[in-house]
């Protein structure tokens, strides 16, 4: 089962807890549009360069709503490793059981972030 980050922090934290350790084959992103799509499609091309690793971006519909809606369609096989969402959709995932804490132990280059 894959497990699900969810940020609403930057597009710098989501590039520093992506380290080049990961055992992901692939990582989904889902994101706002606009200028989130393209920071994250940067990111994820400037990631698949230096690791080898696909960066998938789906672009929420609906918003975070629509979102929250989409993953709670896929509880028990979720597609989404990294979600932007705002607090309260947030607040519904963790409510519904939808999120997995990310292990510590998973982010090698944890320390680099402030």
């Amino acid at each position: 089962m894959r497990k699900l980050l969810v940020t609403a922090v930057s597009a710098l934290a989501f590039a520093a807890t992506l380290g080049a350790g990961s055992a992901l084959a692939d990582v989904n992103v889902m994101t706002w549009g606009g200028a989130w799509t393209n920071a994250f499609k940067k990111l994820g091309e400037d990631y698949e360069a230096k690791t080898g690793v696909k960066v998938n971006i789906y672009t929420m519909q609906g918003g975070s709503n629509g979102g929250f809606a989409a993953v709670k369609a896929r509880k028990d096989d979720p597609e989404i490793d990294v979600w932007t969402i705002n607090l309260i959709a947030y607040t519904k995932a963790v409510d519904e059981g939808l999120l997995e804490e990310l292990p510590k132990s998973e982010i090698p280059n944890l320390a680099d972030v402030s």
